[in-house]
């Protein structure tokens, strides 16, 4: 900045601080306002600080909150509704409320892009909120970043690095092989893994012919296993071929810029690119937008990492073991973003993604205690008093806590500052948050408890449903014609029974004589489609070929019968 102000003859810095406020969320901001006081008089510069007017379209509640919430000020405001708290039992009902009063704002003129949904605790509620938007069709943006190694694709080229780099381990193998990456169809895939969990292929045994019967040890050679035995090693071959050449590659060559073009050489042969295309196409087709947008940035990004390592370790030699490690370690600093694939969206996200979204109605779900700020003390070896005295002696080092502590808050007021027309506030736990407690306290606020949600009475087929359980006829014929049809389709179902089986068919699962025993008594009467896995399609667990107790003990008959006998 001094640089700068040297160099130009005019320069605007905008800084987020309530000048009547005091606390922790604004320290910061004050601090960084008074060193570019000083920096301006020590270049003899002019400087003038002005004050961004507030929106005219804001509710005055809201207005009030805004200059309140970190004040010494506690006169109570005057809240007509725009503000309000909610505690619920469960994430779902939650969502459920949320999901509701959407669809409610929806019906009364509301836009989707006017909307956003604050997560306190992410990891507790994006998962069960994407199925509750899914499921009443509500199109959704979930704004912020995800980490690269957790995309499927990505755990499927590092299988396969590590199938070829680290020996072939069946897990790996298998992993790569299940992918859909692979040469193999589904039913390939099975067979294979079964015969690797059976006779336990790992290591070199992967490129040797298999032999063994498919079965395990107890059975014998027939024509049929004999074919199956070959289906096997056909589909091994064309599996493993890729990880082969893979593998080759790696071993081969010394340098990292060598064994970079064997892993590029993998991504061609595999045709990466174009199975990212496909699937990104048809995650469009299938409304997934914002999927689609992740999907088609995973292939750039590999390439992009193996660019890096081409580049700044390229001359550079190493063992596979240790290019593998370094290709995870780089992939694990990457991640993921998008932009909004609708124009019209509701916009979802965490504290520190939500910060400048304007909007204007807003929900802020899962404000427990602990959660909305959320604090976390610093798992490092440096104490507080450590950092604070580096920091006088001028080591600039990461954020203390306080300093963390300090952001949240920053982010927190910046979130509540967004809505212009109301804010709903909700918990599920014991306790809520701090702010929370602080707005109740301001807007004379008295949480009330959330109901179950009814946000089902606004999808055509779910009260068409809950019409048919009621047996509604009467009442059916004033709705649309989409909740007549679904009406009509589960009074359908309703009447629906179960066919007889024929004799045939009985017999190709039973047999033509029923053997009953005490022990097949008590698993038809404790689960009937146990016993139908268990003794009609006669479905075993796929189990290591060893000598365990029952081969063991046909094995001691055995030689009893053929030497003393």
């Amino acid at each position: 900045l001094q640089t700068l102000l040297q160099h130009s003859g005019c320069m605007t810095v905008s800084i987020l601080c309530a000048v009547e406020q005091s606390g922790l969320a604004f320290e910061s901001a004050r601090e960084t306002i008074q060193r570019l006081k000083k920096l301006a008089q020590e270049l003899q510069i002019p400087i003038q600080v002005t004050q961004a007017p507030q929106p005219l379209d804001k509710a005055p509640a809201l207005l009030q909150l805004q200059s309140k919430l970190f004040s010494a000020d506690n006169t109570p405001g005057s809240n007509a509704g725009e503000i309000s708290v909610r505690h619920y039992q469960s994430v779902q009902d939650e969502c459920l409320a949320v999901t509701g009063a959407i669809l409610e704002l929806l019906r009364g003129g509301s836009r989707l892009k006017e909307i956003a949904v604050v997560v306190a605790d992410g990891p507790g509620y994006l998962t069960q909120l994407r199925s509750c938007f899914a499921q009443y069709h509500l199109p959704a943006y979930f704004s912020g970043n995800t980490a690269m190694l957790v995309k499927p694709v990505i755990q499927t080229v590092l299988s396969a690095l590590r199938a070829a780099g680290l020996g072939m381990e069946r897990a790996d193998v298998v992993n790569y092989l299940k992918s859909g990456l692979s040469p193999l169809n589904w039913e390939q895939c099975d067979q294979v893994e079964n015969y690797a969990v059976v006779w336990n292929i790992h290591t070199t045994r992967w490129e040797q012919t298999w032999t063994l019967h498919p079965a395990g040890l107890h059975q014998e050679f027939d024509e049929a296993s004999q074919e199956r035995l070959a289906q096997l090693n056909a589909s091994r071959e064309l599996g493993i071929a890729p990880l082969c050449k893979l593998k080759d590659g790696l071993l081969q060559r010394g340098s990292v810029a060598e064994k970079v073009l064997a892993v590029w050489a993998f991504l061609e042969e595999i045709g990466l690119d174009r199975r990212l295309e496909t699937q990104a196409r048809q995650l469009q087709e299938t409304g997934q937008l914002q999927m689609a947008q992740e999907q088609l940035q995973l292939f750039e990004l590999l390439c992009r990492a193996l660019e890096q390592l081409y580049s700044v370790l390229g001359n550079i030699d190493c063992t596979p073991e240790d290019f593998v490690r370094l290709y995870t370690t780089l992939l694990s600093q990457y991640e993921v973003g998008t932009i909004p694939a609708a124009l019209d969206s509701v916009t979802v996200g965490d504290v520190m993604s939500m910060r400048d979204s304007a909007c204007r109605h807003l929900f802020v779900l899962g404000a427990s205690e602990g959660c909305f700020p959320s604090y976390q003390s610093d798992a490092g070896l440096l104490t507080q008093e450590d950092r604070e005295q580096l920091q006088r002696l001028g080591v600039n080092i990461t954020q203390d806590s306080d300093a963390k502590l300090e952001r949240e808050f920053s982010s927190l007021y910046q979130v509540l500052s967004t809505p212009s027309q109301t804010v709903s506030l909700s918990f599920c736990g014991d306790e809520p948050a701090y702010l929370v407690s602080r707005i109740c306290t301001l807007f004379s606020i008295v949480p009330q408890k959330g109901q179950t949600a009814t946000c089902y009475f606004y999808e055509p087929d779910k009260l068409g449903a809950l019409l048919a359980r009621g047996g509604a006829d009467g009442v059916c014929q004033e709705f649309g014609e989409e909740v007549q049809q679904a009406y009509a389709q589960v009074r359908e179902q309703a009447q629906y029974c179960m066919g007889s089986l024929q004799q045939q068919s009985v017999e190709s699962l039973y047999g033509k004589t029923l053997y009953l025993s005490a022990s097949r008594i008590d698993k038809y009467a404790a689960c009937r489609f146990s016993y139908f896995l268990d003794y009609g399609l006669k479905a075993r667990p796929v189990k290591p070929a060893q000598f365990d107790a029952p081969l063991y003990g046909t094995f001691v008959h055995s030689v009893l019968e053929h030497t003393v006998g």
